[in-house]
């Protein structure tokens, strides 16, 4: 199961940090192949791209709030996503 690696314990779904990791980062991946394969036409989706953009900015805000209240949890979260924690600016 995706949500293995980052929740604290069995019940714990909707934590910020198991949304932000399993959720988006796995539909942002998913977009980026939907738009990046080459073999595919559609590379010129707009409604993706904003669709993506959308779903980008709701992952920022989440590490924003996740940095201001557990920044040990916030560095083990960009790790494991594969966000550089210094690019996180509050």
């Amino acid at each position: 199961m995706v949500f293995g690696s980052f929740n604290a314990c069995t019940n714990d779904l909707l934590s910020i940090h198991v949304s932000l990791a399993a959720v988006l980062t796995i539909k942002i991946q998913a977009m980026l192949n939907h738009l990046r394969n080459p073999s595919n036409p559609h590379r010129k989706d707009i409604s993706t791209k904003r669709r993506l953009e959308h779903i980008v900015s709701q992952r920022m805000k989440m590490l924003k709030y996740l940095r201001r209240t557990d920044l040990e949890r916030f560095v083990k979260t960009c790790q494991a996503i594969g966000v550089e924690p210094d690019s996180i600016r509050v």
